[in-house]
């Protein structure tokens, strides 16, 4: 669906703080952490970011589409007409909501943006602060034993296996807290997909809403 941001955050903010309290920092294992994924870097600059961010649909850089559609005074007109009107596509299928979210990232606010506005993530999406991006939510079609393997060569340590409930179905999980970074992967119950969250240990995601594909 256009209008929905191509991220669904999986772990909320408490589930986070919890996992991060209970495992804590690794020693150092090795003096340059890999951070980057599908050409982005945690840390990398909101500027960054988007001078390389593409739309899903069009491959049009995402900052010039979205400083243009949320410049529209057409299109915001037939949003916010649809929302409240019977004829609810407009609203819907919308990309004004993720447009006004990436330009409330550029101006330095803490926002998450889905994968539609990031072609290149694939499925998920980031969370920025400040300015900076400062974590990743990524779906990824692996399997965890390759996911685990991957994450473990980025941070340098073995990460801390534990037990995990998710939709009423125990599932495979791995946590890792390592100079300052945080990464939990987990097998979706129901699924060949595998979730990670990987970004700043200090940083929690706090949604005002929630986002699915």
């Amino acid at each position: 669906m256009a209008g929905s941001l191509q991220f669904k955050i999986v772990l909320n903010a408490t589930i986070l703080s919890i996992l991060i309290g209970v495992f804590a920092p690794e020693g150092t294992a090795q003096s340059r952490q890999d951070l980057t994924f599908y050409g982005h870097t945690l840390g990398e600059s909101v500027e960054a970011f988007f001078s390389k961010a593409k739309m899903v649909d069009s491959g049009i850089l995402t900052r010039d589409y979205c400083r243009k559609l949320v410049d529209d005074p057409d299109a915001v007109k037939r949003y916010e007409t649809s929302r409240t009107g019977p004829n609810r596509k407009d609203f819907l299928l919308s990309d004004l909501p993720g447009c006004r979210d990436v330009i409330a990232a550029l101006q330095g606010k803490g926002v998450p943006v889905g994968a539609r506005f990031a072609s290149e993530l694939g499925k998920g999406g980031v969370a920025f602060a400040d300015g900076k991006l400062v974590m990743f939510q990524l779906d990824l079609e692996k399997p965890f034993a390759d996911v685990v393997s991957d994450i473990k060569k980025r941070l340098g340590v073995a990460g801390h296996a534990n037990d995990m409930t998710v939709q009423g179905t125990k599932t495979k999980t791995m946590t890792w807290n390592v100079n300052g970074v945080f990464a939990h992967a987990f097998e979706i119950p129901y699924s060949q997909t595998i979730h990670i969250s990987f970004g700043y240990t200090s940083y929690s995601l706090k949604p005002e809403r929630a986002y699915s594909p």
